[in-house]
């Protein structure tokens, strides 16, 4: 019933550069950014004022950016369609694209999937059940076929009418085969055994339970998996050699009804999104209609009137020449993009059929450059409130790391709220060590859980 509430505001890296350029540019009356390479960490401890020799290629790519803005953001778009019941099976259409003013659009990619559960040959196969899946995207067809088992029941509950829907503990074998639709490579199969524990099985064999379940698996190919990120295949792994692994499991949702949802995003109006979802009518049990439209946008930095962004400086000065003392370590010269603190703001604008909804969110330019800063957000709907405050301070990759403090209230309306402190140390590398403690409500203790994330 509480209202979850998370939000992160991030900066794009592209629009880093940018801000700092122009804050270079207004100091000394000109409307064209210079080169400031100089904010890499190797220039960290140096000052704006140096002097940086101009990079010509630099120059002439921002000018030719400017000259051709409007020509250079398209509109991206993801399309979803899908149709299903329980005795047809369903069928998804899925496709994305770009959209340039004045020019032809662009489908860059589109893919039809369909995929049927045969419950009723459960009680033939000894309770395993078997699904298939077909698949036809642009540059490549696939086929799959699955039995699955489900190895906890209810008392009184026949094996061969149990579910496995992922909320109990369930044993999945899949065989699947792909090839690619216009090249001639050659066809890749893979073999895929999976173990999952769902929200059930954890409460009954290990006392807890999840929101979501856990799967562990072993996969073995006729190609060597591809590099993540990179999309080529990775030759250290050899071929027809199985792999374990371990991740999240979410319960089996089946559509029953249809589904239309759809998001665009441009560099300038932010991100849209939408969905429509409808069951099929039954006597029975009516089924309304859920919908829902969103927009998300990150504005441009803004500066901090002067009082406000003066008192804010003075007291981040304050705390960092404390911390560097504290330590014995010289205080690094982080560039400034502006002589003032400045803040990134993002909104969120939510209707639909729950009720409409609204987030405000601000980040310090200083905390997206890797510095001290603070990021902040507030969120409104019908159902509740929440905020969050989060506090860095320091440069992670350097010295002892940097300290990052976070409050979170959130709560249903006139009921009580709940409040979770997050402290984390950040390292080198992505490198991280953190305590949470959350409130556990009325006549419980606090929960308290403790992380660490190392890098080999």
């Amino acid at each position: 019933r509480l209202l979850a509430v998370g939000a992160v505001v991030t900066i794009a890296i592209g629009k880093l550069r940018p801000l700092c350029s122009q804050a270079d540019g207004e100091a000394s009356g000109s409307s064209r950014p210079k080169n400031t390479a100089a904010t890499s960490s190797s220039a960290a401890s140096a000052s704006l004022e140096e002097d940086v020799r101009p990079d010509t290629e630099t120059d002439e790519w921002w000018a030719g950016l400017e000259e051709n803005i409007g020509e250079v953001s398209p509109t991206e778009y993801q399309l979803h369609a899908g149709v299903g019941a329980v005795r047809t099976g369903e069928l998804h259409v899925n496709a994305a694209g770009l959209i340039a003013p004045g020019k032809d659009s662009v489908l860059d990619d589109w893919q039809v999937e369909y995929q049927k559960r045969m419950p009723k040959l459960g009680a033939r196969l000894r309770g395993w059940q078997p699904s298939m899946r077909t698949r036809v995207a642009k540059d490549s067809v696939g086929a799959s076929l699955r039995l699955s088992k489900a190895l906890l029941h209810e008392e009184g509950e026949s094996p061969s009418n149990t579910q496995p829907d992922g909320t109990g503990l369930d044993l999945l074998l899949e065989t699947s085969m792909q090839a690619p639709r216009i090249s001639k490579a050659e066809t890749n199969w893979e073999q895929r055994a999976e173990l999952i524990v769902g929200p059930r099985a954890q409460a009954k064999y290990l006392n807890l339970s999840l929101p979501v379940g856990v799967k562990i698996g072993a996969v073995m190919s006729a190609k060597p998996p591809e590099r993540s990120g990179v999309g080529f295949e990775d030759e250290s792994v050899p071929a027809r050699v199985p792999r374990f692994y371990v991740d999240l499991a979410w319960p089996l949702q089946e559509l029953k009804g249809w589904l239309v949802e759809g998001q665009t995003f441009h560099r300038k109006a932010g991100a849209l999104s939408g969905q429509v979802r409808r069951g099929w009518r039954s006597k029975n049990q009516p089924l309304p209609t859920d919908w829902s439209v969103q927009h998300f946008k990150q504005h441009g930095p803004l500066r901090l009137p002067g009082f406000v962004g003066d008192s804010m400086d003075a007291a981040s000065s304050f705390l960092q020449d404390r911390w560097n003392t504290l330590w014995g370590r010289s205080s690094p010269h982080l560039p400034q993009p502006a002589p003032r603190p400045s803040v990134v703001p993002a909104t969120k604008l939510r209707f639909g059929s729950d009720g409409p909804g609204a987030l405000l969110g601000l980040q310090s330019l200083q905390s997206g450059l890797g510095g001290s800063g603070f990021d902040g957000m507030v969120e409104v709907s019908r159902l509740g409130w929440g905020a969050k405050l989060a506090l860095a301070l320091g440069v992670a990759d350097e010295g002892l790391g940097q300290p990052r403090y976070a409050i979170t209230a959130a709560g249903p309306w006139h009921n009580k709220t709940s409040i979770m402190h997050e402290l984390k140390w950040m390292l080198a590398d992505g490198q991280w060590v953190g305590v949470t403690c959350q409130n556990g409500g009325p006549g419980r203790p606090p929960r308290i859980q403790a992380a660490v994330e190392l890098v080999r």
